[in-house]
């Protein structure tokens, strides 16, 4: 009995640290209408440490279009003409990102992933058209949950 408890204890604590090293980052994707060209921010508030905060600032910030919380501005008059869909979603991580600034380039290509528990995972690929391919090249159900975009800020830690 002493050594079930024992560990149901330790994997308690190893759940919680695990969970301690995780990020909540606010994802915002900008996909050019009709194609696949899209970018995305990765943006992270270290005093955010839960899904539900991290929504309750997204839900905010559309609703009132003022992102106290994840402060980002996006430059929608640099885009007349075209067709731009925002989308925002709240996800977990074990990865490191490096911290959004606007007036970086958009070099780095990345296949993000998320599932269903709105964890995240990143994988740098040489480039949107490799990327694509990659995309692709994966089962129906995991392509679902992907997608290839830009983004200006460096991967830090590769898991």
């Amino acid at each position: 009995m002493k050594q079930g408890l024992t560990g149901v204890l330790l994997m308690t604590l190893f759940g919680t640290a695990q969970a301690a090293d995780e990020r909540v980052y606010l994802v915002a994707l900008a996909n050019l209408g009709g194609s696949n060209l899209a970018q995305v921010v990765f943006l992270h508030e270290p005093e955010i440490t839960r899904l539900e905060v991290c929504e309750e600032a997204r839900l905010k910030g559309i609703r009132e279009r003022d992102w106290a919380r994840y402060h980002h501005i996006f430059m929608s008059h640099r885009m007349k003409g075209y067709t731009v869909q925002l989308q925002y979603r709240c996800v977990v991580s074990e990865q490191s990102i490096d911290s959004w600034y606007d007036k970086a380039r958009y070099d780095y290509a990345y296949l993000v992933e998320v599932d269903a528990t709105a964890r995240m995972r990143l994988r740098q690929i040489t480039s949107l058209a490799q990327c694509t391919s990659t995309l692709q090249s994966m089962a129906q159900a995991q392509r679902q949950q992907s997608y290839c975009a830009k983004a200006n800020q460096k991967l830090l830690a590769v898991q």
